[in-house]
């Protein structure tokens, strides 16, 4: 009944081991998706504020104007609407 007991001891004590190793890999995997969420959502950002650029200045170059405007203040720009709502375009 002993050795059963000790057995019963050392595999409760390794499940309690991979538990804990699992929750920390959990969170890491958490930590680490978050930094990549956030340098996505940076890019996104760096990459439409660059179309936005190139559009104006094919439009002063072309001097021809932009139908319809990009955004008619600074509250309805595509990184307004990014920043708002979570990195979801609208």
């Amino acid at each position: 009944m002993l050795k059963i007991a000790n057995e019963s001891s050392e595999v409760v004590e390794e499940f309690r081991h991979t538990l804990s190793e699992f929750n920390y890999n959990a969170k890491e995997v958490q930590r680490i998706s978050g930094t990549t969420e956030n340098k996505i959502f940076a890019i996104l950002i760096k990459i439409d504020h660059t179309l936005l650029k190139a559009t104006a200045l094919e439009s002063i170059l072309k001097r021809e104007e932009i139908v319809p405007p990009p955004f008619s203040d600074h509250n309805s720009c595509r990184m307004d609407k990014l920043y708002h709502n979570d990195g979801v375009f609208w």
